[in-house]
């Protein structure tokens, strides 16, 4: 049993702001937003429709290195991507935005 006069408070903290830029920037965090960029890419594409055939993805994935962290996105690879995805939404209904939308208002109106 721990000697009850032992105070577990911590009494100064500093944030090392290299080691959370090495962190959210490593190879590791690059990997994790990739997959999951990826994995919402897929989504994208098996959800993108438009009135003909579709000559390649209208979506690509990728990761962006910033200042101070990485970035993982999904955005469309050709001007028809751009159009498909203002006319039904898709970008917004992979990640989920429909869904959120229809909490609230459920939630507003009950």
């Amino acid at each position: 049993m721990a000697d009850a006069s032992f105070d577990f408070r911590l009494t100064h903290f500093r944030k090392n702001r290299a080691g959370i830029e090495e962190v959210w920037k490593g190879a590791d965090m690059r990997a994790a937003l990739q997959e999951l960029a990826e994995s919402k890419c897929d989504d994208a594409n098996a959800m993108a429709h438009l009135h003909g055939p579709i000559p390649s993805p209208l979506y690509r994935a990728g990761v962006d290195v910033l200042d101070h962290t990485a970035v993982g996105y999904v955005k469309t690879s050709s001007w028809l991507g751009g159009v498909e995805a203002r006319s039904h939404q898709t970008l917004k209904k992979v990640n989920g935005f429909d869904d959120f939308m229809s909490y609230i208002l459920d939630a507003i109106n009950h």
